[in-house]
């Protein structure tokens, strides 16, 4: 019997030039950890709230408004039967889609001015001018005002990410405020619908 030999898988040369084989790579870095999925208990859920509104201008023709996740959540029609069968929840994001009234209806004579929206972590104050909306230049945007509208805003820090007893509603510092203004607009009008997406996760059934 003739005996062959196995070629032996390495590196090899060839006109002054080394070959490296894959089979001889190793990797001996530190250990590389995959990203594990986030756990869920299996009694927790993530329920879209929904709302639904309209949005008017003051006598002088300003639009004004301050929405907060947890008044958006609490306003919906599901939102006392969620916190019926969980003890704590947290609310994720707001998704607020904003659109014209009667856009086609509309007399010729009614201003819609530019509307500015702003993300505040801080506090419930209206902005009082496009000035002052000027303030949250890292969050501030500037929407066509007869079109349609759209803005997310989710859970940041720890603070938001903390989840609330159904007994109790998350102090002011732990919420997160989207705003509007506009200003030039017809006086004493209805100019906007809005529908409110809310994104909230509910645990420990009870």
């Amino acid at each position: 019997m003739v005996k062959t030999k196995k070629k032996k898988q390495g590196n090899s040369q060839k006109d002054g030039v080394v070959i490296v084989s894959p089979n001889a790579i190793t990797y001996h870095g530190p250990t590389r950890l995959l990203p594990q999925p986030q756990r869920v208990k299996k009694d927790d859920i993530v329920a879209q709230l929904l709302v639904y509104g309209t949005l008017a201008t003051s006598v002088g023709g300003v639009l004004a408004t301050v929405f907060d996740d947890y008044s958006q959540a609490s306003s919906s029609p599901q939102w006392a039967e969620y916190l019926a069968l969980y003890s704590e929840y947290r609310i994720l994001s707001m998704d607020l889609e904003i659109v014209p009234w009667n856009k086609y209806n509309m007399p010729i004579t009614t201003n819609l001015a530019p509307i500015v929206t702003v993300e505040d972590r801080q506090n419930s104050t209206a902005l009082a001018s496009y000035s002052d909306a000027c303030g949250f230049s890292e969050t501030l945007l500037l929407h066509e005002p007869s079109t349609r509208i759209r803005r997310v805003v989710r859970m940041q820090g720890t603070g938001e990410a903390e989840f609330t007893s159904s007994a109790t509603s998350p102090s002011t510092e732990d919420r997160y405020y989207l705003k509007l203004y506009s200003s030039g607009n017809t006086a004493s009008t209805t100019i906007y619908d809005y529908i409110n997406r809310l994104m909230v996760q509910f645990r420990n059934k009870k």
